[in-house]
């Protein structure tokens, strides 16, 4: 499963750990949900109109800067406490936190939709503001996405400027510190001409998982604040329910190769 693999591509030649899945993206997501740490806190940056559903964090922050994809999501959560809408773009969202002030940040779908050199400066900050995890979901390598003469994006809505790809990414853009999950043949392509030819694009998902060993108390902290009793009350019970059931066996959910 873990094996030193060499995974050869048009755009792409180096030498990683990866696991490789031969399945549907759905069956993929659900088979990676025992890699990824149920937290409390999560910051979703660039949810668009799809929120991570993972799992049920206590605080979920969704980072989106396009107005019409926050109008189409926040109905659904109307009476829900735990969700909270940031009108920004990913890089402002994430430089207005502190360090370690998250515990998760996801970005799916997102990073391929920037310079190169802004993505690396976004990995840059997410490092910095998650304590625990970080999680991206990106096409594997450059996977061409352009809008030429029309007002709509995919999903039929006024998002095409946005939804422009402009980088591509691989492992060696990450670094050995993460891990590394690929699905081959997820994505149809895009452009009409390699829709013609059936081309595929694969995906990867790369989550780095950091050892947060808590923060240090400071010398000028007041008494009082220091022996105020830290009390978590228990997840919901509909919430724990879930998570027992997403750490069942994944036997026979997806075809694992080499």
């Amino acid at each position: 499963m873990g094996k030193q693999r060499t995974v050869n591509s048009d755009s792409i030649d180096m030498d990683y750990r990866i696991i490789e899945y031969r399945c549907s993206s759905e069956d993929f997501f659900y088979a990676l949900r025992s890699r990824i740490q149920k937290t409390e806190i999560v910051l979703d940056v660039g949810c668009g109109i799809r929120p991570q559903t993972f799992f049920e964090p206590k605080v979920h922050i969704c980072v989106e800067p396009f107005e019409e994809y926050r109008k189409i999501i926040r109905p659904f959560f109307p009476n829900s406490g735990c969700f909270l809408f940031l009108k920004s773009d990913a890089l402002t969202a994430l430089k207005s936190f502190d360090d370690d002030s998250v515990d998760t940040v996801m970005m799916l779908d997102l990073i391929e939709h920037l310079e190169k050199d802004a993505g690396f400066e976004l990995l840059r900050e997410a490092n910095r503001v998650a304590r625990k995890q970080i999680v991206v979901f990106t096409p594997l390598g450059f996977f061409p996405m352009h809008f030429h003469g029309t007002a709509t994006d995919d999903w039929g809505l006024s998002g095409h400027v946005v939804q422009e790809h402009k980088s591509g990414w691989v492992p060696d853009d990450f670094g050995c510190s993460w891990e590394f999950h690929v699905c081959v043949d997820c994505h149809d392509a895009f452009l009409p001409e390699e829709k013609r030819q059936g081309k595929k694009y694969s995906a990867l998902m790369a989550i780095k998982t950091k050892e947060f060993r808590g923060f240090e108390v400071q010398r000028n902290t007041p008494q009082f604040v220091k022996s105020r009793p830290r009390i978590y009350p228990p997840l919901p019970v509909r919430i724990q329910r879930r998570l027992v059931r997403s750490t069942k066996s994944l036997v026979n959910r997806y075809v694992l190769h080499r």
